[in-house]
């Protein structure tokens, strides 16, 4: 394996080539903004298409599934995925999956399905079925005990 190309990108983050061949790529929210998913050709040549993500958004992955949607996972607020539909043209916000605010929702601390803990990624399969990892003791939290993770479908 060699490299084929590089270019500059300010807080990339994980990528996911879609069915066109086009890459997009998470950039991680800087100090002042929100978090945003962009699409460029394989050159680097940006493309049009862009998803700002509100600031409560914390994304940690993204995939496209086989019915061209985008999908986002967020281990902020809201603890759960953010579907996008209409990629190639306008991307707009068509759903979510799992429980609004996951394992902290009412009552908060009950563990049960779609009720996500810290989602850290999300994928498909060929059946349309969304597979989402969670990670109950991240990096984040001061002296977590770490090493744990939740697969779900």
């Amino acid at each position: 394996m060699e490299p084929l190309r590089s270019w500059a990108m300010e807080r990339p983050g994980p990528m996911f080539m879609d069915q066109q061949g086009m890459l997009w790529i998470l950039q991680k929210a800087g100090d002042k903004g929100s978090a945003h998913v962009l699409r460029f050709r394989p050159d680097g040549t940006r493309l049009g298409q862009e998803i700002v993500l509100v600031p409560d958004i914390v994304p940690t992955d993204i995939c496209i599934d086989r019915r061209n949607r985008l999908l986002i996972s967020d281990r902020g607020p809201a603890q759960r995925i953010h579907i996008y539909d209409d990629i190639d043209s306008a991307p707009r916000l068509a759903g979510t999956f799992g429980v609004e605010h996951g394992i902290f929702s009412e009552p908060a601390g009950r563990v049960g399905a779609r009720r996500f803990n810290d989602p850290a990624g999300v994928g498909t399969d060929t059946n349309d079925n969304i597979y989402a990892a969670s990670s109950g003791s991240s990096a984040r939290d001061a002296g977590g005990g770490g090493g744990s993770t939740v697969l779900e479908s």
